[in-house]
């Protein structure tokens, strides 16, 4: 029933880090990407999945597109059983 993110690659990363995700069970999956201080920064998926193995990429940029700055961000993967949370590093 899980939702699992597995190791994202590569971490630190730039320009681009590949999130590796499992979906245990079909459903509705949120992956988004947070900074330090809460706030959302980019949705990578907000969508229904099978059952499976998936990956997002995510190029360091905001969901209006403007680059962000070197630090620790946060990926949160979601479904109605499980919250997941991973830290990455974006490098400039």
């Amino acid at each position: 029933n899980a939702v699992i993110v597995t190791r994202a690659w590569p971490n630190p990363f730039n320009p681009r880090v590949t999130i590796p995700f499992f979906v245990g069970r079909r459903g509705s999956v949120e992956l988004n990407i947070y900074d330090l201080q809460g706030r959302r920064v980019r949705t990578l998926a907000s969508q229904a999945f099978a059952e499976g193995h998936y990956t997002r990429q995510w190029d360091g940029r905001s969901d209006r597109g403007s680059a962000l700055p070197t630090g620790v961000y946060l990926v949160r993967i979601k479904n109605s059983d499980t919250v997941e949370t991973r830290k990455i590093s974006l490098v400039k």
